[in-house]
């Protein structure tokens, strides 16, 4: 059985806009999940929600193999 979480949630600084989102999977052995924390580049004079930058992490944890991995990335997403 695998069970799968979804988010996206608007987040708000000052004049800054962020997107918080990502996911989380479930099975009986493993979990893999990947949030992601990214500016709208509408404060530096683009479109807004168009074009955002920031930070996704993957991780992924196999329970029988013992094995774990966390791996920060960055991220540049564009939207049309």
């Amino acid at each position: 059985m695998q069970t799968t979480l979804v988010w996206k949630m608007p987040l708000s600084i000052e004049n800054f806009n962020f997107s918080f989102e990502g996911f989380v999977d479930k099975t009986s052995q493993d979990i893999i999940y990947q949030p992601q924390i990214l500016l709208d580049m509408a404060c530096i004079g683009m479109n807004k929600n168009k074009v955002f930058a920031g930070v996704e992490f993957y991780g992924y944890r196999h329970d029988d193999l013992d094995i774990a991995e966390f791996k920060p990335q960055l991220m540049i997403k564009a939207v049309w």
